[in-house]
């Protein structure tokens, strides 16, 4: 045995580690998630997509729609035309659009699956 695998915990261990650490955070016993993991971790997914990802990438489609708005409304101006009324609306139609694309990326990704994300999430979560 080298000091590496002594060092790094086992399939098991880590296991172990999610086991309890969803079974902390529902408030259930570690039997419980055992009987029902895929269960539990599709929760644990869904929950961590819906209330930290999604902020995150709807902060980061508002930025990006933003600037491409902006940058749109820019080169609007370069071309020396005066701003009407639609030109306002396609400006922020392309934001919300820009939005609405950052927004579904997670959201697509734990619909295809929310295991997956849980254990992501939970590995995070004892690391």
């Amino acid at each position: 045995m080298t000091w590496e695998s002594a060092l790094s915990p086992t399939l098991e261990q880590t296991l172990n580690l999610i086991v309890s650490a969803l079974a902390n955070f529902f408030g259930t016993t570690t039997e419980a998630i055992f009987r029902n993991a895929p269960t539990w971790l599709t929760k644990y997914g869904w929950y961590v997509t819906l209330h930290y990802e999604l902020v995150s990438f709807i902060l980061v489609g508002a930025l990006i729609g933003g600037c491409v708005a902006g940058l749109f409304l820019f080169v609007y101006n370069i071309v020396d035309k005066p701003y009407t009324a639609g030109v306002i609306a396609i400006a922020c139609l392309i934001f919300i659009v820009v939005v609405i694309i950052a927004a579904s990326i997670p959201i697509i990704t734990c619909m295809i699956a929310p295991e997956i994300v849980g254990i992501e999430a939970a590995i995070k979560l004892i690391s």
